[in-house]
């Protein structure tokens, strides 16, 4: 059994020739879709390096990997070696549940591949854009920029690339001026947060938008420099002018967050609120958290289970679980488990973290699903992982009940990690 994972920005996790009864592959399957991706390698996407990585992978009764190799190489050291980091992340424990001999050493294979190259334009058109680029025109210099930057001139050049964002840039263009601080920030290593920075302040001051949210996210982060919370309010109020969704609703929950009056949780429902009938899908999600704890208005769980509906599939999986949670505890409507068991099962496809727990509580019940404890245990343990308290409580209960020698240590830790919880 070989377990195939493509990297292209996504990752799929499949058991190359396991059977319907192959139980281990398919357990292992299962870990990797909640495994991370590994990082690909900043030099490597630079040079359009792409291949196949076959390692295998020898883990512990835990579940951890204790040895893993490359079987066959990329023909890429750095490609190799970032699959064996990301591997040796990974925690399998529903391979160490399922397998009769965890610890023999086990295939996998990563695919790195890059999307094809965007066709190169043809001559006359990139004749027709480096002249207007020549003459001063920002939309041509940008556009030179990016042909540049996704190797559509021939190889990747990125000091070619910042030299037309610049001149772009210069020319007072607001849109150029975010397009070249995003490329310091985002594509040019190291970052450069200063150069960045100061052509965000040059468009911010012209009224863009998009550059007073960088410059949010840059004070609210700290990125080349410290964190300045009021800086950072200040930003998010400036974008939010200019009556946009997204940034009615970043600054709508930042309010909600820090309001402690009435007046400020009401300015900030109305920004949600406005976000919200422009179906942006986090506002809707934000607006149902305060009716679900009437935050700045009434409780209200029906308006709630409304508002999640509204953002599913749209919000990293929160809105699936939180709506999960309703329906499984009956608020805002009858209680019901089997409808909650699939959301919980989409947001732990989205690796919303407290999904898995609840999800292994329904199966260790058997409320709203076969009641399966192995399975259950496994998933306990995924999400112990992922630091749940409950989980690692339920895991001591579990294998207490079994007489099993890890129970005190899972109740151990569940204290320790229940003591932690409380301290913050």
């Amino acid at each position: 059994m070989k377990n195939i994972l493509f990297l292209a920005g996504a990752l799929l996790a499949t058991s190359a020739g396991a059977t319907g009864t192959d139980a281990a592959g398919h357990a292992m399957t299962r870990d990797l879709n909640v495994c991370g991706l590994p990082a690909w390698p900043p030099a490597a996407l630079a040079r359009g390096a792409e291949g196949k990585t076959t390692v295998a992978v020898q883990v512990d009764s835990g579940g951890r990997v204790t040895a893993s190799r490359v079987d066959v190489s990329s023909g890429h050291k750095d490609l190799d070696q970032a699959a064996l980091a990301g591997i040796a992340r990974c925690r399998f424990h529903g391979l160490a549940a399922a397998a009769a001999t965890p610890t023999q050493w086990r295939p996998m294979q990563y695919v790195w591949y890059l999307p094809e190259r965007p066709a190169a334009p043809i001559a006359e058109l990139v004749a027709a854009v480096r002249a207007a680029a020549e003459t001063g025109a920002a939309a041509a210099q940008m556009e030179l920029g990016w042909w540049y930057q996704a190797g559509k001139l021939g190889n990747v050049d990125l000091a070619q690339a910042e030299e037309w964002y610049r001149r772009a840039a210069e020319t007072g263009d607001a849109a150029a001026q975010v397009r070249l601080a995003g490329f310091y920030l985002q594509t040019v290593q190291p970052p450069r947060p200063d150069d960045a920075r100061h052509w965000l302040r040059q468009a911010a001051q012209a009224g863009s938008a998009e550059a007073q949210t960088w410059l949010a996210w840059m004070a609210d982060t700290g990125v080349g420099g410290t964190r300045d919370d009021e800086e950072a309010l200040y930003w998010m109020t400036q974008a939010a002018a200019s009556g946009k969704a997204e940034f009615q609703a970043r600054l709508g929950n930042r309010l909600l967050q820090r309001a402690d009056n009435d007046a400020d949780r009401v300015r900030a429902i109305e920004l949600l609120e406005r976000a919200a009938q422009q179906d942006h899908a986090m506002a809707s999600f934000f607006l149902a958290r305060s009716h679900e704890q009437g935050i700045g208005m009434p409780r209200d769980e029906a308006r709630a289970a409304t508002l999640y509906r509204a953002a599913l599939g749209r919000s990293d999986g929160r809105a699936e679980y939180q709506l999960a949670a309703m329906l499984e505890e009956g608020r805002g409507a009858p209680a019901d488990p089997a409808a909650a068991a699939p959301l919980y099962r989409q947001a732990m496809q989205a690796s919303y973290p407290p999904a898995f727990g609840r999800y292994a509580r329904l199966l260790e019940a058997g409320s709203g699903v076969a009641r399966d404890e192995t399975r259950a245990v496994e998933i306990y343990l995924q999400a112990a992982d992922m630091g749940d308290c409950e989980a690692m409580r339920a895991l001591g209960r579990l294998y207490q009940q079994r007489g099993a020698k890890d129970a005190y240590e899972w109740i151990g830790r569940a204290l320790f990690c229940a003591s932690r919880e409380g301290g913050r």
